[in-house]
């Protein structure tokens, strides 16, 4: 967190810091966190918007009765009224925005994918991002539709025009794709052509005035070495952000500082009072001064989430000190939290508002006491101990919401956000400066650029060199588990704090005399200490058994004589081959387009170098995942170029040029059927067809055959049904042992082809609860009555085949996968496991699943 978050803690702390805790400070956060909890389900749940309207009426109703027959329930009244009244307004809101996301036409166009054409006002800024193939552009609107407005996410093939910002209306044509029901947008638009209305309204001038001034400071941060990061620091922009950089912020836990959020609000609203104040202006108009202020710069950086709520929440603070009133921030929290949520209830389940509460919650009760214990315990100087507590209670505070998005503890984080805690508000104070500056005089604009150089590249440099610290994030599982796991350990070690400290006290159990006279701190009963004992163990060994022991075990696990792995990475491809007994050179195969999947991957098999990289086709998930290991790569073989393809145009193949490694094009000389030797290993090319120009960069999927050993593996790519064939008819006779199934288990594929083959084990690299529903019933079904052995990474996660040296294949899965109920057999075991090969499609009549068999499959 930067220093200007600091403010936002001294003031909702202040209270505490002398001992007394304001009257009504949980009045409006606790019924806020209530409508969070209920919008979260609702929006999850289509239809519980009228639930809620009935249940909040008959409240009401019941209340006011109950009011008529119990007095004492009379000084609630107002408390009830008002949740009640909340949650029919919630109710309301849900209903009108169900309403909306259900209009007929657009409904019609997602199932039969027809083009649309509708009237698109947008609601933010377009925004890009660049990765390995090239540059991404979107933006978020809102759609006028016949049942009345509703949010789309718009992608688009190029960026929007300079001066189009918030409140610009766009006529748009493009295809619609639903999204989920409890997702922000209520359906996509992939764009084909837009054009701007040429009506504006004072709302959109004011938008595409600020439109301008961010283009003109992206324009000049260009021109300017080592300042990618100012545009992210002043507006949020982070369009010049590579990925290198970007992976580096997110390992650290400093994304945040390029995302505009209640640090910047307090940063511009403190810096115009602090200069008003200065200027000798009243109190009054300083804050009304401060208030323009930051109503300008909510329009510069966007109405996004996190600003939303930094923006209400500084406002209320701002009103309370016009008024007299000593502003309090747990209150502003709240009313900040219930007006976003009225406004888009769908924002309860979006990751930047979670996190951008969570942040400012943990900083406000927590950073004040961490402060003083920081500075009277551990003797840490002034300078430090605010940004470290501030550090701390946010981190805390979001540690269980992050392992949602990505695994990990990255323990790097409180130290790099305290060292960069000093540059960011000069950062982003100068960043503000030329934004402004910008339209007016470009070459001081760029000059401020300059001076401001020294904080960007020291962010930069915190996060590169942190990021490369050995252990910077230590094992912990993502998700659901992950996120209660750690919630647990936290609350473990609150509760033993609070009764250690006496804070807190069991039931009917006395607190005990302090320990010394000059001790202030009572001991705590037997009891309690026993409880604190047992908390303690408790967080400990769950926090040393998941950081420590865990990854151990899971490492010694994992088989060292595999053969052949298929990476998890979700919808995508990633596969690593080598003969067992040459284990340091690997042939991998695709990288999918997850990159802490495959390299967690790599990690896992201990791969540090790759002798050969093949890149079956082009597609982004086959190759998205290339920048994360290019640096591992030896050599590198790719697909030919598809039609309407240059080399030029391949990213991909730009890449590993740029990156100096030797690569080879499959042609004609490496598809002529010649088996090449690689590290124990044997393989050959087997398609495309040559002398043909693939029509896509499907067609142009390499097919390739390895040998390990006496183990056949086949690698169909993202082939289609009549490449499938056509090999066939080239390589009559072909066996495999192992197939990969092409494109996913889609629908397209031969059956002619694998009843030839004749495999007994089908690998499927799949994303779970892909959009595609891949692999397809029909596919799977196909393989079953072959009698072939089904595994999928959805299921199974990371699989390996392992050839220990008394021969015979045996089979790996990273977790418990349960029987397939359509049609293919699947393994069931104790996860991680290195088990015996199944015999195919036997299932045991008792518990539904296929049992291991103790033998060894043989090559």
């Amino acid at each position: 967190m930067s220093g200007a978050a600091s403010a936002i803690a001294n003031q909702g702390s202040s209270h505490v810091a002398r001992g007394a805790a304001p009257p009504g400070r949980w009045r409006l956060l606790a019924p806020a966190l209530a409508l969070w909890g209920i919008a979260a389900v609702a929006i999850a749940l289509p239809g519980s918007g009228s639930w809620i309207v009935v249940s909040a009426l008959g409240g009401t109703c019941l209340a006011l009765a109950s009011t008529v027959r119990w007095k004492a329930l009379r000084r609630a009244l107002g408390t009830i009224l008002l949740w009640c009244g909340l949650f029919l307004l919630l109710g309301i809101r849900i209903m009108d925005g169900e309403g909306a996301r259900s209009d007929p036409v657009s409904t019609s166009a997602v199932r039969t994918g027809e083009m649309i054409t509708v009237e698109a006002r947008l609601s933010g800024y377009g925004k890009s991002t660049t990765d390995t193939f090239g540059s991404l552009h979107w933006a978020v609107a809102q759609v006028t539709t016949a049942s009345g407005s509703a949010p789309a996410l718009l992608w688009l093939e190029g960026p929007l025009y300079a001066d189009l910002g918030p409140g610009s209306v766009l006529q748009v044509t493009g295809r619609v794709a639903g999204l989920p029901p409890a997702d922000a947008a209520a359906f996509s638009i992939r764009v084909s052509e837009w054009t701007p209305s040429r009506q504006m309204s004072w709302w959109s001038s004011i938008g595409s005035t600020a439109a301008s001034m961010r283009s003109l400071l992206r324009a000049h941060a260009e021109a300017v070495s080592g300042v990618a990061l100012l545009p992210g620091f002043a507006v949020g922009d982070t369009s010049l952000i590579g990925q290198e950089l970007d992976a580096s912020m997110r390992e650290t836990s400093l994304t945040h500082v390029t995302a505009v959020s209640g640090a910047n609000c307090a940063l511009v609203t403190g810096a115009v009072l602090w200069l008003l104040g200065r200027a000798g202006l009243g109190r009054r108009g300083r804050i009304v001064v401060a208030a323009i202020a930051l109503g300008g710069f909510v329009i510069l950086v966007g109405p996004d989430p996190s600003v939303r709520r930094a923006a209400v929440m500084a406002a209320v603070m701002l009103v309370s000190g016009f008024g007299g009133k000593r502003a309090v921030a747990l209150p502003a929290l709240g009313l900040a939290v219930i007006l976003i949520l009225l406004i888009s209830p769908w924002q309860a389940l979006q990751a930047g508002f979670a996190l951008s509460v969570a942040a400012t919650l943990g900083i406000l009760l927590a950073a004040t006491p961490l402060q003083g214990r920081l500075r009277s315990r551990l003797r840490v100087p002034a300078v430090l101990a605010l940004p470290l507590a501030v550090t701390l209670g946010a981190q805390l505070a979001c540690g269980p919401l992050l392992l949602l998005l990505q695994p990990g503890l990255p323990v790097v984080g409180v130290p790099a956000n305290v060292l960069v805690a000093p540059a960011i508000p000069f950062a982003t104070g100068l960043g503000l400066i030329a934004t402004v500056l910008g339209p007016v005089h470009s070459e001081l604009a760029t000059l401020i650029l300059q001076l401001a150089r020294p904080f960007g590249q020291w962010v930069e440099t915190v996060a590169t060199h942190l990021a490369a610290f050995p252990f910077a994030r230590w094992h912990w599982p993502e998700g659901w588990i992950g996120a209660l796991l750690l919630l647990l350990c936290q609350c473990l070690v609150l509760l033993a704090w609070a009764l250690a400290r006496g804070r807190l006290s069991l039931p009917g159990i006395a607190i005990r005399t302090p320990r010394s006279p000059w001790s202030r701190t009572p001991a705590p009963a037997l009891a309690s200490a026993l409880v604190v004992s047992i908390c303690g163990a408790l967080a400990s060994g769950i926090a040393v058994g998941t950081v420590l022991v865990t990854p151990v075990l899971t490492r010694l696990s994992t088989p060292g004589d595999w053969g052949v792995v298929m990476c998890d990475v979700g919808q995508g491809d990633a596969l690593l081959l080598r003969a067992p007994e040459r284990p340091g050179e690997v042939l991998v195969v695709d990288t999918g387009d997850d990159p802490a999947a495959l390299t967690s991957c790599l990690d896992r098999f201990q791969v540090e170098r790759i002798s050969l990289l093949v890149l079956s086709h082009d597609d982004r998930d086959h190759t998205g995942a290339l920048a994360a290991i290019i640096s591992r790569v030896d050599r590198a073989l790719i697909a030919p170029t598809a039609y309407g393809q240059t080399e030029q145009q391949r990213r991909p193949l730009q890449m590993l040029v740029e990156a100096q490694v030797p690569v080879t094009i499959a042609d004609e000389q490496l598809r002529s059927g010649r088996t090449h030797a690689d590290g124990g290993l044997r393989w050959r090319i087997l398609a495309p067809r040559v002398g043909v120009t693939p029509e896509s960069t499907n067609a142009a999927s390499l097919v390739m055959s390895v040998e390990i050993g006496a183990l056949r593996v086949l690698l169909l790519g993202d082939t289609a049904r009549e490449t499938q064939e056509a090999l066939l008819t080239a390589h009559p006779g072909l066996r495999a042992d192992v197939v990969k199934v092409a494109h996913h288990g889609s629908r397209d594929q031969s059956a002619e082809l694998y009843r030839s083959l004749s495999p007994k084990l089908a690998l499927i690299s799949v994303g779970a609860g892909n959009r595609y529903g891949h692999p397809a019933r029909a596919t799977l079904r196909l393989l079953g009555e072959l009698g072939v052995t089904v595994l999928r990474t959805d299921r199974s996660g990371m699989i390996a085949l392992s050839m220990p040296e008394g021969g015979g294949v045996r089979l790996w899965e990273e977790r418990l996968a349960a029987t397939s109920t359509d049609g293919a057999a699947s393994v069931s075991a104790v996860s991680p496991k290195l088990a015996s090969w199944p015999q195919r499609n036997r299932r045991s009549p008792s518990s539904g699943t296929t049992p291991l068999v103790r033998r060894v499959w043989c090559c």
